[in-house]
């Protein structure tokens, strides 16, 4: 079975990729317009906000350009979680900290945004400035246990990173001694590790992408993940809907994208340039 996500219904199209790497280590320029007093938005918070953007425009009134989203032109409130990978890495930077009742203007530069791609009304390299009024905030690791089995001394596992794991599945059974039901799927049966994995950016069931972040490689952890955090009220055939998920996981490699690509380039350059000799 692959630990593919479906995608949330709720999100727009505009909003489903993020940008390339952060080369320059870009930021988000955030303007408190109102400091709420409520619960506090952070990596993991199922957020509902309402939005207006607009094309960055510093010779306009308020730098405000051509008007390109609105869901308060909508009226209806739009729902993600931050640091899943889930929107714009601007969103996820500009939107944690917020109180609930807040309210934020963000200026995002084009590699928070969308780089180079032209997304309809936006522009290749644009840079974009949002309204975004905070109303909910869900801890969504509420429900989710994590153990420890083992803990790492390697590199650590963060949002962003690739990893390599060893797991195992089960459905949870409340009657077990150690509450595993039906073994469901497992990399250590087949002997194929689950290499490259990318952590945080919604590739995987919700309760992985809050569940892995922290351990270290060589350590062990297990996850008992409810179905809001797995699959839902999905049938996928050997995981019934509404299931509570048991999986042991193991860290071997930690790798940075970024790194990776660029250790990538430079061996495309230097195999071009012997073929070149």
């Amino acid at each position: 079975m692959k630990l593919k996500r479906t995608p949330i219904l709720a999100l727009m199209v505009i909003f489903l990729t993020a940008c390339g790497a952060n080369v320059a280590e870009p930021e988000v320029q955030i303007t408190e317009i109102a400091v709420g007093e409520g619960i506090e938005a952070g990596f993991g918070s199922q957020v509902s906000v309402h939005y207006t953007g607009w094309l960055y425009a510093p010779d306009s009134t308020g730098n405000r350009g051509s008007k390109f989203d609105s869901s308060v032109d909508r009226g209806q409130q739009f729902q993600f979680a931050i640091g899943l990978g889930q929107v714009i890495p601007g969103w996820d930077q500009g939107v944690s900290g917020m109180k609930v009742g807040g309210k934020r203007e963000l200026v995002i530069p084009p590699e928070l945004a969308y780089g180079d791609r032209e997304g309809g009304p936006i522009p290749p390299n644009s840079t974009l400035l949002f309204e975004i009024e905070l109303f909910e905030v869900v801890d969504l690791g509420g429900d989710l246990e994590i153990e420890d089995l083992a803990i790492g001394d390697g590199a650590e596992a963060t949002p962003g990173m690739l990893l390599d794991v060893h797991y195992t599945g089960w459905l949870y059974n409340a009657d077990s001694t150690d509450f595993k039901g039906t073994k469901f799927d497992s990399s250590v049966d087949r002997g194929e590790m689950l290499a490259g994995l990318p952590i945080a950016r919604s590739r995987v069931i919700p309760g992985w992408d809050l569940g892995i972040p922290g351990m270290k490689v060589g350590g062990k952890r297990r996850l008992t993940i409810p179905p809001n955090l797995a699959y839902g009220d999905r049938d996928l055939g050997v995981i019934p809907p509404n299931s509570t998920l048991i999986f042991d996981v193991e860290l071997f490699n930690v790798i940075d994208p970024e790194v990776a690509a660029a250790a990538a380039a430079e061996n495309e350059t230097a195999e071009e340039a012997e073929s070149n000799e």
